[in-house]
């Protein structure tokens, strides 16, 4: 395993707090190769409680946001069963 990957995230940017454990499940999924942290923007809404969200469907996979306390990170995740990713984060099929 590469020393920048930790339970299937790869961690050469930073995290905010509780993405990694968040990613924990989506990561072990079949299929999943990587889930790969992207930017952090601060949002303009009042702080919330953390939550993982699909937005996107990318050519290699299924692009994330991760909310936690007034920020937004974009995740990446590389896989080949992009209905597995959203069934297990409650979106749509």
């Amino acid at each position: 395993m590469s020393k920048n990957r930790r339970h299937g995230v790869r961690v050469g940017h930073a995290l905010l707090a509780g993405l990694e454990q968040a990613l924990s499940p989506v990561a072990a999924l079949p299929g999943v190769s990587v889930c790969i942290p992207g930017r952090t923007r601060r949002t303009g809404s009042r702080p919330s409680g953390p939550a993982l969200r699909a937005q996107a469907d990318t050519p290699d996979g299924i692009k994330l946001a991760y909310r936690a306390g007034g920020a937004v990170q974009e995740v990446f995740v590389v896989t080949s069963d992009r209905q597995a990713v959203r069934t297990l984060l409650g979106g749509r099929p």
